[in-house]
Protein backbone atom coordinates (compact mmCIF):
# COMPACT_ATOMS: atom_id res chain seq x y z
CA UNK A 1 0.00 0.00 0.00
CA UNK A 2 0.90 3.49 -0.36
CA UNK A 3 2.09 5.83 2.46
CA UNK A 4 -0.77 7.69 3.03
CA UNK A 5 -0.84 10.58 6.02
CA UNK A 6 -3.84 12.26 6.77
CA UNK A 7 -2.25 15.03 8.21
CA UNK A 8 -0.47 18.94 6.76
CA UNK A 9 3.71 17.52 6.14
CA UNK A 10 6.20 19.83 5.05
CA UNK A 11 6.61 20.01 1.47
CA UNK A 12 8.17 17.36 -0.30
CA UNK A 13 11.80 18.16 -1.46
CA UNK A 14 12.63 16.72 -4.83
CA UNK A 15 16.58 17.08 -5.88
CA UNK A 16 18.38 16.36 -9.13
CA UNK A 17 21.85 15.45 -9.67
CA UNK A 18 23.64 16.35 -12.42
CA UNK A 19 24.75 13.32 -14.78
CA UNK A 20 26.70 13.17 -17.57
CA UNK A 21 27.04 10.37 -20.56
CA UNK A 22 28.38 7.13 -18.96
CA UNK A 23 32.37 6.41 -19.98
CA UNK A 24 32.71 2.44 -20.61
CA UNK A 25 35.68 1.41 -18.03
CA UNK A 26 37.76 -1.94 -18.86
CA UNK A 27 39.46 -3.07 -15.97
CA UNK A 28 43.05 -2.96 -15.96
CA UNK A 29 45.49 -5.87 -15.83
CA UNK A 30 47.50 -5.26 -13.27
CA UNK A 31 49.69 -8.58 -14.01
CA UNK A 32 50.45 -7.99 -17.23
CA UNK A 33 53.44 -5.76 -18.01
CA UNK A 34 52.60 -5.19 -21.96
CA UNK A 35 52.27 -1.45 -23.40
CA UNK A 36 48.52 -1.16 -23.60
CA UNK A 37 48.20 2.32 -25.75
CA UNK A 38 51.09 3.41 -28.04
CA UNK A 39 51.44 7.06 -30.19
CA UNK A 40 49.69 8.77 -31.75
CA UNK A 41 47.90 8.90 -28.55
CA UNK A 42 50.43 8.68 -25.99
CA UNK A 43 51.72 5.41 -24.16
CA UNK A 44 49.77 3.86 -21.35
CA UNK A 45 52.45 1.36 -19.14
CA UNK A 46 50.76 -1.17 -16.39
CA UNK A 47 52.13 0.49 -13.44
CA UNK A 48 52.62 -3.09 -11.54
CA UNK A 49 52.01 -3.90 -7.75
CA UNK A 50 49.31 -5.85 -8.64
CA UNK A 51 46.46 -3.08 -8.00
CA UNK A 52 48.79 -0.24 -6.51
CA UNK A 53 52.31 1.76 -8.44
CA UNK A 54 50.42 4.48 -7.27
CA UNK A 55 53.59 6.71 -8.59
CA UNK A 56 54.35 5.09 -11.49
CA UNK A 57 53.88 6.83 -14.74
CA UNK A 58 50.58 5.58 -16.69
CA UNK A 59 50.58 8.23 -19.27
CA UNK A 60 53.03 9.76 -20.81
CA UNK A 61 52.56 12.91 -23.62
CA UNK A 62 53.58 12.25 -26.66
CA UNK A 63 54.44 15.69 -27.64
CA UNK A 64 57.90 16.80 -27.70
CA UNK A 65 59.02 18.33 -24.27
CA UNK A 66 61.94 21.33 -24.11
CA UNK A 67 65.15 20.43 -22.86
CA UNK A 68 66.57 23.19 -20.85
CA UNK A 69 70.80 23.76 -20.12
CA UNK A 70 71.67 26.75 -17.91
CA UNK A 71 75.14 27.70 -19.09
CA UNK A 72 77.33 30.05 -16.68
CA UNK A 73 77.03 33.82 -18.52
CA UNK A 74 80.02 34.81 -20.77
CA UNK A 75 80.32 36.10 -24.08
CA UNK A 76 82.67 33.07 -25.00
CA UNK A 77 80.64 29.99 -23.39
CA UNK A 78 78.16 28.15 -25.31
CA UNK A 79 77.23 24.55 -26.07
CA UNK A 80 78.73 22.24 -28.47
CA UNK A 81 77.13 18.51 -29.46
CA UNK A 82 79.85 16.29 -29.14
CA UNK A 83 77.56 13.46 -30.92
CA UNK A 84 74.72 14.31 -32.87
CA UNK A 85 73.09 11.19 -32.99
CA UNK A 86 72.52 10.49 -29.00
CA UNK A 87 72.55 14.52 -28.67
CA UNK A 88 75.07 14.34 -26.13
CA UNK A 89 77.17 17.47 -25.28
CA UNK A 90 79.65 19.81 -24.11
CA UNK A 91 78.83 22.74 -21.81
CA UNK A 92 81.82 25.81 -21.98
CA UNK A 93 81.78 27.31 -18.00
CA UNK A 94 84.42 29.94 -18.01
CA UNK A 95 83.43 32.66 -15.65
CA UNK A 96 84.07 36.03 -16.06
CA UNK A 97 82.47 39.59 -14.22
CA UNK A 98 79.05 39.02 -16.33
CA UNK A 99 78.39 35.86 -14.12
CA UNK A 100 77.96 37.87 -11.34
CA UNK A 101 76.75 41.29 -12.38
CA UNK A 102 73.10 42.63 -12.64
CA UNK A 103 71.22 39.86 -10.82
CA UNK A 104 69.60 40.34 -7.42
CA UNK A 105 72.21 39.41 -3.83
CA UNK A 106 72.64 35.41 -4.04
CA UNK A 107 72.19 34.81 -7.89
CA UNK A 108 74.11 34.79 -10.93
CA UNK A 109 73.22 35.28 -14.39
CA UNK A 110 72.87 31.95 -16.99
CA UNK A 111 72.56 31.49 -20.72
CA UNK A 112 69.31 29.90 -21.17
CA UNK A 113 69.55 27.01 -24.26
CA UNK A 114 66.79 25.30 -25.27
CA UNK A 115 65.94 22.13 -27.40
CA UNK A 116 63.12 19.83 -27.87
CA UNK A 117 63.16 16.00 -27.49
CA UNK A 118 60.61 13.16 -28.04
CA UNK A 119 60.07 10.79 -25.34
CA UNK A 120 61.34 7.99 -26.74
CA UNK A 121 64.57 10.42 -26.94
CA UNK A 122 64.54 11.49 -30.29
CA UNK A 123 65.13 15.50 -31.71
CA UNK A 124 62.21 16.56 -33.78
CA UNK A 125 64.28 19.54 -34.52
CA UNK A 126 67.98 18.42 -34.86
CA UNK A 127 70.01 17.48 -31.78
CA UNK A 128 71.28 21.34 -31.61
CA UNK A 129 70.13 24.21 -28.98
CA UNK A 130 69.24 27.39 -29.51
CA UNK A 131 69.74 30.41 -27.36
CA UNK A 132 66.86 32.07 -25.49
CA UNK A 133 68.79 34.53 -23.80
CA UNK A 134 69.67 35.63 -20.30
CA UNK A 135 68.51 34.83 -16.81
CA UNK A 136 69.23 34.69 -12.84
CA UNK A 137 69.23 31.82 -10.76
CA UNK A 138 70.22 31.19 -7.47
CA UNK A 139 70.77 28.12 -5.33
CA UNK A 140 67.31 27.44 -4.70
CA UNK A 141 65.49 28.13 -8.03
CA UNK A 142 64.65 24.17 -8.57
CA UNK A 143 66.04 22.65 -12.02
CA UNK A 144 64.56 22.22 -15.28
CA UNK A 145 62.38 19.20 -15.52
CA UNK A 146 63.53 18.55 -18.89
CA UNK A 147 61.10 15.17 -18.89
CA UNK A 148 57.88 14.62 -21.05
CA UNK A 149 54.34 15.29 -18.99
CA UNK A 150 53.29 12.26 -17.37
CA UNK A 151 50.07 11.07 -15.69
CA UNK A 152 50.55 8.68 -12.43
CA UNK A 153 47.80 6.69 -10.51
CA UNK A 154 48.46 9.02 -7.48
CA UNK A 155 47.78 12.09 -9.74
CA UNK A 156 44.40 11.07 -10.43
CA UNK A 157 43.21 9.59 -7.49
CA UNK A 158 43.91 12.96 -5.67
CA UNK A 159 41.94 14.59 -8.28
CA UNK A 160 39.13 12.52 -8.00
CA UNK A 161 38.82 12.47 -4.19
CA UNK A 162 38.83 16.37 -4.68
CA UNK A 163 35.56 16.24 -7.08
CA UNK A 164 33.87 12.61 -5.76
CA UNK A 165 30.21 13.80 -5.89
CA UNK A 166 27.76 15.11 -3.25
CA UNK A 167 25.15 13.34 -2.40
CA UNK A 168 21.54 14.63 -1.90
CA UNK A 169 19.24 12.81 0.70
CA UNK A 170 15.54 12.52 0.00
CA UNK A 171 12.98 11.28 2.89
CA UNK A 172 8.98 11.04 2.04
CA UNK A 173 6.77 11.61 2.25
CA UNK A 174 8.41 15.11 3.43
CA UNK A 175 11.10 16.61 5.20
CA UNK A 176 9.43 15.47 8.71
CA UNK A 177 8.35 12.20 9.85
CA UNK A 178 6.44 10.12 12.71
CA UNK A 179 6.85 7.75 15.31
CA UNK A 180 6.36 4.18 14.30
CA UNK A 181 5.67 5.46 10.76
CA UNK A 182 7.81 3.69 7.97
CA UNK A 183 9.71 6.70 6.56
CA UNK A 184 10.93 6.22 2.97
CA UNK A 185 14.50 7.12 1.74
CA UNK A 186 16.76 7.28 -1.32
CA UNK A 187 19.39 8.85 -3.23
CA UNK A 188 20.30 9.20 -7.11
CA UNK A 189 22.18 5.99 -7.82
CA UNK A 190 23.25 7.23 -11.35
CA UNK A 191 26.48 7.47 -13.30
CA UNK A 192 28.19 10.72 -12.90
CA UNK A 193 31.06 12.01 -14.94
CA UNK A 194 33.47 15.13 -14.08
CA UNK A 195 36.45 16.32 -15.83
CA UNK A 196 39.29 17.28 -13.81
CA UNK A 197 42.68 19.09 -15.05
CA UNK A 198 45.80 16.48 -14.32
CA UNK A 199 48.97 18.25 -15.21
CA UNK A 200 47.45 20.18 -17.97
CA UNK A 201 45.39 17.23 -19.40
CA UNK A 202 41.46 17.09 -19.14
CA UNK A 203 40.41 14.23 -17.40
CA UNK A 204 36.89 12.93 -17.95
CA UNK A 205 36.40 10.60 -14.69
CA UNK A 206 32.87 8.22 -14.32
CA UNK A 207 31.71 7.46 -11.00
CA UNK A 208 29.77 4.60 -10.30
CA UNK A 209 28.17 3.87 -7.09
CA UNK A 210 28.82 0.71 -5.71
CA UNK A 211 27.69 0.61 -2.52
CA UNK A 212 25.35 3.06 -0.42
CA UNK A 213 25.72 3.13 3.57
CA UNK A 214 22.94 5.01 5.72
CA UNK A 215 22.80 6.51 8.98
CA UNK A 216 19.71 7.43 10.44
CA UNK A 217 20.59 9.37 13.39
CA UNK A 218 19.24 6.85 16.15
CA UNK A 219 22.22 4.05 16.34
CA UNK A 220 20.75 2.40 13.45
CA UNK A 221 22.19 1.96 9.75
CA UNK A 222 21.19 0.17 6.41
CA UNK A 223 22.81 0.03 2.99
CA UNK A 224 21.18 0.34 -0.34
CA UNK A 225 20.05 3.45 -2.98
CA UNK A 226 16.82 3.29 -2.10
CA UNK A 227 13.63 3.38 -4.25
CA UNK A 228 11.30 7.20 -5.01
CA UNK A 229 8.08 7.01 -3.96
CA UNK A 230 8.67 2.94 -2.84
CA UNK A 231 5.60 0.88 -1.29
CA UNK A 232 5.86 0.25 2.33
CA UNK A 233 8.30 -3.00 2.38
CA UNK A 234 9.28 -2.67 -1.40
CA UNK A 235 12.39 -4.43 -2.33
CA UNK A 236 15.15 -2.60 -2.53
CA UNK A 237 13.61 0.12 -0.53
CA UNK A 238 14.97 1.83 2.53
CA UNK A 239 13.07 2.85 5.13
CA UNK A 240 13.27 3.44 8.50
CA UNK A 241 10.51 4.03 11.61
CA UNK A 242 11.91 6.04 14.32
CA UNK A 243 10.72 4.83 18.10
CA UNK A 244 10.95 8.31 19.57
CA UNK A 245 10.31 11.47 18.97
CA UNK A 246 12.71 14.28 18.38
CA UNK A 247 14.98 15.41 15.46
CA UNK A 248 17.38 13.21 13.92
CA UNK A 249 20.54 14.17 11.50
CA UNK A 250 20.58 11.58 8.59
CA UNK A 251 24.10 10.87 6.77
CA UNK A 252 24.52 8.36 3.99
CA UNK A 253 28.00 7.59 2.63
CA UNK A 254 28.48 6.59 -1.30
CA UNK A 255 31.41 4.44 -2.17
CA UNK A 256 32.13 5.08 -6.12
CA UNK A 257 34.34 2.75 -8.22
CA UNK A 258 36.06 5.28 -10.92
CA UNK A 259 36.85 4.81 -14.34
CA UNK A 260 39.52 7.49 -15.64
CA UNK A 261 39.83 8.49 -20.06
CA UNK A 262 43.44 8.96 -20.30
CA UNK A 263 44.16 11.44 -22.95
CA UNK A 264 44.89 8.62 -25.57
CA UNK A 265 40.98 7.52 -25.40
CA UNK A 266 42.38 4.63 -22.98
CA UNK A 267 39.95 4.10 -20.05
CA UNK A 268 41.15 2.54 -16.77
CA UNK A 269 39.45 1.64 -13.69
CA UNK A 270 40.92 3.30 -10.76
CA UNK A 271 42.09 0.48 -7.71
CA UNK A 272 39.59 0.59 -4.91
CA UNK A 273 36.79 3.10 -4.04
CA UNK A 274 36.46 6.49 -3.50
CA UNK A 275 34.12 8.05 -1.07
CA UNK A 276 31.39 10.94 -1.37
CA UNK A 277 28.74 11.76 1.43
CA UNK A 278 25.52 13.37 1.90
CA UNK A 279 23.92 15.17 4.78
CA UNK A 280 23.55 15.85 8.08
CA UNK A 281 19.89 15.82 6.35
CA UNK A 282 17.71 17.03 9.56
CA UNK A 283 14.75 15.18 9.80
CA UNK A 284 12.28 15.60 12.53
CA UNK A 285 9.95 13.20 14.07
CA UNK A 286 6.56 13.93 15.92
CA UNK A 287 3.83 12.03 17.59
CA UNK A 288 0.69 11.54 16.64
CA UNK A 289 -2.55 11.55 19.11
CA UNK A 290 -6.11 10.47 19.13
CA UNK A 291 -8.52 12.98 20.61
CA UNK A 292 -12.00 11.39 22.05
CA UNK A 293 -14.58 13.83 21.57
CA UNK A 294 -17.41 11.90 21.54
CA UNK A 295 -18.59 8.65 23.17
CA UNK A 296 -21.82 6.34 22.56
Amino acid sequence: MRRLLLVAVAAVMTVFLAVGPATAGTDWDWDDGDLVGTDPGGSVTDPGGGGGGGNEPIFTDPEPYPEYVYVPYCPSNGITITDPETGEYQMDDALCTGFSAMCPEGENRYWIYVRYRDPDGGFPNGPQFSNEGVTCRGPHDPPPANAPRQITIDDIIDSARAVAPGVEIVTEPGARSYVNFPTNMYVDDAEQQVNVDVLGFDIPLTFSPEEVTWNFGDGVSATGAGIADAEVGQEGAVEHAYRRSGSYAIGVTVDYTVVATLPNGQTLEMPGTISGSGGPYDLGVGELQSIVKKVR
